[in-house]
């Protein structure tokens, strides 16, 4: 057997190696565990996946001279996550009137946006609602 040949053999083995490992990772990630019922389950199969990444890349971007933390990280890394987790401008639902107040409970500043009532008595039925809890740093691997 030739050089050539010998180097093709070694380059072809790793790339096997290399698609059987990340084959075996996209496995894992659609096997792991997930609350029963839970919506979207994929999405967030895959969002978590991509924080572990996240973090393990942390450290060698570290090395490389790139903080994890800087800005134009951030910037590109919440526009890949808006372009590929939003929903695209004509899913996207309306709400046209919306009442916003900003309220201190607890010496906690809360944001509420309710949906304007058009008829005197009516209910708003049917909105969807989000309960969003700031966890802090360590969001972007820094405080």
């Amino acid at each position: 057997m030739g050089k050539k040949a010998g180097s093709w053999l070694v380059t072809s083995l790793l790339l096997v190696c290399v698609l059987l490992l990340l084959l075996y990772r996209v496995w894992l990630v659609m096997h792991r565990m997930m609350p029963p019922g839970l919506a979207e389950a994929e999405k967030i199969r895959w969002l978590d996946e991509l924080g572990r990444i996240a973090k393990s890349w942390g450290v060698f971007l570290h090395d490389l001279g790139v903080e994890p933390g800087a800005q134009p990280l951030k910037i590109f890394i919440n526009t890949a996550f808006s372009l590929l987790f939003n929903p695209l401008p004509w899913q996207r639902v309306v709400y046209r009137e919306v009442k916003v107040s900003q309220d201190v409970y607890q010496g906690v500043p809360v944001s509420t946006y309710t949906p304007v009532q058009h008829a005197p008595g009516a209910r708003c039925q049917g909105y969807p609602t989000i309960v969003y809890f700031h966890g802090g740093g360590w969001t972007w691997l820094s405080v």
